[in-house]
């Protein structure tokens, strides 16, 4: 699911050097989203302006010339693309046109989706501990431990997808860890639990039955 966020800066270009440059000074883009910087170019003469990108991060695309007529606005389109492995932080985009400059402020931020790796990856580490726990008394967690190894296998996936800037298989590889960590994954260890304890209570009907075969042969032999 790729979301296109257009973040519009207004930069004015002229083909003088003394011409005046105005923009937002920060854009702020999502790893693994895209956004758009507009940009307005203008000149005193008519005729073709060398359009010049450089960004030390990130995907872009723009033109590389600017068709500009006298008196008059040529709108301008800076496609900017993060990968999902991108640092966050703050990044320089320069834009040219003809003899002007200027640059602006990319501030990239972390994918909401790549920040649920860490804690996924702690929760199926305590899980798998506490099954741990459960085996050395006895109970048997095979079937949970087949869940966590699936979940294992997902976060494999999730990594290997923002490696490969796959936004949707990243997507649905968190969903079927997810699913399995806050639902299947405890649901089996909560019956494994409620088996062992009603394992371990499997003596009381035994004793019940004997309390009672006694109290039936004391009252036979009294008649």
């Amino acid at each position: 699911m790729r979301v296109v966020a257009f973040v519009f800066a207004l930069l004015l270009f002229s083909s003088q050097v003394s011409a005046e440059l105005q923009l937002f000074h920060v854009v702020e883009i999502q790893a693994g989203r895209n956004a758009t910087v507009m940009a307005s170019v203008s000149s005193d003469e008519t005729g073709a302006l060398a359009v010049r990108t450089a960004l030390d991060c990130c995907n872009v695309e723009a033109p590389t010339t600017a068709d500009v007529m006298q008196g008059t606005e040529t709108m301008l389109f800076v496609k900017i693309h993060v990968p999902l492995n991108q640092t966050h932080g703050y990044h320089s985009l320069a834009v040219s046109a003809g003899n002007a400059t200027k640059t602006i402020t990319i501030s990239v931020k972390e994918s909401d989706l790549v920040a649920r790796i860490p804690g996924l990856t702690r929760y199926a580490d305590s899980l798998r501990a506490t099954a741990r726990e459960k085996a050395s008394d006895g109970t048997s967690v095979d079937e949970v431990m087949v869940m966590l190894d699936a979940v294992s296998d997902r976060l494999a996936k999730a990594r290997m997808a923002v490696d490969n800037d796959d936004e949707n298989a990243l997507y649905s590889a968190l969903l079927a860890a997810e699913r399995k960590l806050y639902y299947e994954a405890p649901l089996a260890l909560n019956a494994t639990s409620w088996t062992a304890s009603l394992q371990g209570l499997i003596w009381i009907p035994a004793l019940l039955i004997a309390v009672a075969a006694g109290l039936i042969l004391l009252r036979i032999r009294g008649i």
